[in-house]
């Protein structure tokens, strides 16, 4: 019996040091080719040349990235299937009345991986050029401008409410379906400003067709050194970035969840990463599973309370 019980630990043992034997997916909850595609391809790339096993992403879009986390989560938790997983995570969690998994409790964090800076950008028709300048015009002029967004709930449009809410001014929201349009009425003046990612508007700030009012990093960016930032503008503390992170479904073993966070970890660190990093205008963030909870849980308290405060909710 004791021989029995010893072959069923070593065993056991043996399978559980074997991770991984077979290649592991990465889910996306956003279509090939673009910005989380990529990103999480990069990753998936580096990864898969440090463990010596095939690390694929799988495109899963739709349902503002909840097709891609339910399929995690209905998949057995064996450390074979992982999210790659943005901040629409905690805006479903606010936004949606009824889910077919609960965010918080059918996922588990394993690393906060990567984020990306973001820029209130305006027409060069609109007056303010600085953060000091942007919420004084703004607070003397209550819902006399105009920001846009790719579509309602979204980083952009919830990301503008949280300042707008920050600095106590009020605007008007006009949402369009993607943002190529909403960057076209920027420029002609139809619509004064909106919450953008460097590389949708770099052509157009390079142009002087944009001009850059802040950054909503705490530090002012490399790439923009003469744009403050609101943290040192009188409104410390205030960031919002596009920020990614890898998640498994509960009950993935936690020797397995960490060892992929280590591995994480060293693909951050690559000399191959961070190149590629400063190249695309963001910055590694590795947190492991603990920090990167704790970083969720602020996140979901904070997106929930401004989904909240506008009443928006998504059946």
């Amino acid at each position: 019996m004791a021989l029995a019980s010893l072959a069923v630990l070593l065993t056991c043992g043996s399978a559980q040091a074997a991770w991984p034997d077979r290649p592991i997916k990465l889910v996306v909850g956003f279509a090939a080719g673009g910005p989380t595609d990529i990103y999480a391809r990069m990753l998936a790339k580096q990864l898969s040349e440090q463990m010596s096993q095939k690390v694929l992403v799988e495109n899963k879009p739709g349902a503002n990235a909840n097709i891609a986390a339910e399929a995690v989560v209905r998949e057995p938790a064996d450390g074979y299937t992982f999210l790659f997983n943005t901040t629409s995570l905690p805006i479903s969690a606010g936004l949606y009345a009824k889910l077919n998994y609960d965010p918080r409790k059918d996922l588990v964090p394993v690393a906060r991986v990567m984020a990306f800076p973001l820029l209130v950008v305006a027409s060069m028709k609109f007056g303010p050029s600085n953060p000091v300048e942007f919420a004084e015009y703004l607070r003397a002029n209550p819902n006399k401008t105009n920001y846009s967004s790719g579509g309602v709930g979204n980083t952009q449009h919830l990301g503008m409410e949280m300042l707008l809410k920050r600095i106590d001014a009020k605007a008007t929201h006009i949402a369009y379906k993607g943002t190529a349009q909403a960057v076209v009425d920027i420029i002609s003046g139809d619509i004064q400003y909106q919450i953008s990612g460097i590389a949708p508007v770099a052509s157009y700030l390079d142009a002087k067709q944009l001009k850059p009012i802040a950054a909503l990093s705490l530090k002012r960016l490399a790439k923009f050194p003469n744009v403050a930032t609101f943290n040192e503008s009188g409104y410390p503390g205030f960031e919002i970035d596009a920020w990614y992170g890898v998640m498994a479904a509960t009950g993935t073993p936690a020797s397995i969840v960490n060892d992929m966070s280590k591995q994480i970890e060293a693909a951050m660190k690559s000399e191959a990463i961070i190149k590629w990093l400063v190249e695309q205008d963001g910055y590694a963030t590795y947190a492991d599973p603990a920090d990167y909870k704790t970083f969720l849980d602020s996140e979901f308290t904070r997106y929930k309370q401004i989904i909240t405060d506008l009443g928006l909710k998504q059946e």
